[in-house]
């Protein structure tokens, strides 16, 4: 078989696209992907994306150690989960996350197992979602929800005022 006909096992793509494709999902900013091997060591990362601004993750660093990091200690027994899963791991629940120079952020953490070639599994692909913003539109509209249906019923205009602040100050 020449080199024009190779294709990447079970991507069917020449090896130039596979390589390009990596090249351009690893370069883009708006979802932080980090590639763990079966040891749950870093082999890549994209340290480009928004995410990692404020932070390093380097080659050869341990999922605790990344994990810990972000404050996303709760998500660490997945890792190993996954690593023995057939399906993904994808999170339905987002994760509060700290970022190193202290803001909060909602992280959608997904794992998927890098499939093996024989035995074990090769490793983990991980990303890292920030859905911070997204988090705080939905209890924007809830809280506009429940004030459209709870304010207002009267024509009393104290009454309505005392339903706002109930609703507005915990």
């Amino acid at each position: 078989m020449n080199g024009q006909n190779r294709v990447v096992a079970g991507l069917g793509l020449p090896p130039e696209w596979a390589e390009a494709l990596a090249a351009a999902v690893f370069s883009q900013e708006s979802i932080g992907l980090v590639v763990f091997d079966a040891d749950l060591r870093v082999i890549a990362a994209n340290t480009t994306a928004e995410l990692f601004q404020h932070t390093s993750v380097r080659s050869g660093d341990s999922a605790e150690t990344v994990f810990t990091t972000f404050g996303l200690e709760a998500a660490i027994p997945l890792l190993r989960q996954a690593l023995a899963a057939d399906t993904p791991i994808i999170g339905r629940q987002p994760f509060a996350a700290r970022e190193p120079n202290g803001g909060l952020l909602l992280l959608r953490v997904a794992l998927f197992r890098v499939p093996p070639r024989g035995g074990t599994a090769l490793g983990l692909l991980v990303t890292l979602n920030d859905v911070t913003e997204e988090a705080h539109a939905a209890t924007r509209s809830a809280l506009l929800h429940e004030a459209s249906t709870a304010i207002g019923a009267s024509l009393n205009v104290t009454k309505t005022a005392q339903q706002l602040a109930d609703l507005v100050l915990p």
